[in-house]
């Protein structure tokens, strides 16, 4: 059991940086008339959506329910 925290943790971490170096690497200076072969900005966001929901699993593995039949604001 203590291994997934670890592994989800870790996973959450280097998605967390890597979201921080491609949204770094996005917003570099574009000098270079041909396009940007890497899609940095998509390739942040998606490393950034898959760090939140480690997160999400890290409460779901602490015990906590997520979910929207379990949000206090309802289902919308």
């Amino acid at each position: 059991m203590i291994y997934q925290y670890a592994l989800t943790i870790v996973f959450a971490i280097v998605c967390a940086a890597s979201a921080y170096l491609c949204f770094e690497r996005a917003h570099k200076p574009h000098d270079k008339p041909e396009p940007r072969m890497i899609p940095w900005r998509f390739l942040a966001l998606l490393s950034a959506v898959i760090a939140l929901l480690l997160v999400a699993r890290l409460f779901n593995l602490a015990g906590f329910e997520t979910g929207p039949d379990k949000s206090p604001l309802g289902r919308f």
